[in-house]
């Protein structure tokens, strides 16, 4: 099964293909009649195409998407941090359960071409009241997220942004007073806008201080998300910087994230260097393996003795 799906402005659009090991195969352009953003289409054209397989009896189901995020929440590599697309993916887990065989990867855009045309061309016969092609209509979404509290988590756990938060707002320093200097210091070039607070860079422009959970969300859009690229540590530092993110173990965090990915790991260009410490040969023995002729002018050495390096190199190593 290859399946698409897009949502904007004038409404979301589900592709679905489907293909049996005969050749056989059906196709499906649905129109959502309700507001969804593009991980919840995503969700439904993937339930509703799993719903079909179902209902024509099969047994065994190999999905392929080119969203990594979908695929990967399926297979257990990414966890779903909103409420709604957890439920969506509880319900899309018990619908894979009830397969013998599935499986879903992550394929090319150039490789799902034939869910995506039928995505958009769902979005185009939506406003066309003369085309004779049958357009199936979603009346509402297959996972009922009106019972889904809107509840946000919030860590109160004490970070490094605690004791600046509370001289900010409440004047309160620290009984040492070479601490309480330091702090006072340090907290001039922070403030608080709306309850979150910002550092002043070196710019001038205000840096968003992050902790938690909301520092790794951050590391993993701009590395491996949407909007990553699969920097290297100091790149990826340096993005987040310039984009006016900040917290005191930055470049650490990053160079760390970035020596996990599995994918940097396999396609990053190998390291030739030798497992351990250089050995550097000192001048005098080289003076001594080589017998070169030795005077106080510079230039002469070096033009005497470079006819004598080539020579004597395999020796000079071992």
């Amino acid at each position: 099964m290859f399946y698409d799906g897009s949502s904007n402005q004038r409404g979301a659009i589900l592709g679905v293909v489907l293909k049996s090991p005969q050749g056989d195969m059906i196709v499906q352009s649905i129109c959502c009649d309700f507001k969804a953003t593009n991980n919840e289409v995503e969700y439904e054209v993937l339930i509703v195409g799993m719903t079909v397989a179902l209902d024509l009896k099969a047994t065994g189901l190999n999905v392929y998407n080119d969203s990594l995020l979908i695929v990967s929440q399926l297979n257990g590599e990414f966890a779903a941090k909103d409420s709604k697309i957890t439920a969506y993916l509880e319900v899309a887990k018990k619908r894979a359960k009830q397969f013998n065989l599935f499986t879903i990867k992550q394929v090319l855009r150039d490789k799902n071409t034939q869910a995506d045309a039928l995505a958009n061309l769902g979005l185009a016969l939506r406003k066309s009241p003369f085309s004779t092609i049958p357009l199936a209509h979603l009346q509402k979404s297959l996972v009922d997220t009106s019972q889904i509290p809107n509840v946000m988590m919030i860590d109160i756990t004490p970070n490094w942004t605690t004791p600046i938060i509370r001289y900010l707002k409440d004047d309160v320093l620290q009984y040492n007073t070479l601490e309480a200097r330091k702090l006072t210091y340090k907290a001039s070039r922070y403030t608080i806008l709306h309850d979150v607070l910002f550092k002043a860079s070196s710019t001038g422009l205000l840096q968003r201080c992050l902790v938690g959970d909301e520092r790794q969300e951050v590391l993993q859009e701009h590395h491996d998300g949407k909007c990553g690229n699969h920097y290297g540590g100091c790149s990826l530092a340096t993005k987040l910087l310039r984009i006016r993110y900040f917290w005191p173990t930055i470049k650490k965090d990053t160079k760390a994230y970035v020596s996990k990915c599995d994918s940097c790991q396999h396609y990053a260009r190998l390291t030739h260097k030798p497992p351990e410490m250089l050995h550097p040969t000192l001048f005098k023995k080289f003076k001594e393996k080589t017998n070169c002729p030795m005077t106080a002018s510079k230039n002469y050495k070096a033009r005497n003795c470079s006819k004598y390096a080539k020579q004597e190199t395999n020796m000079i190593v071992s």
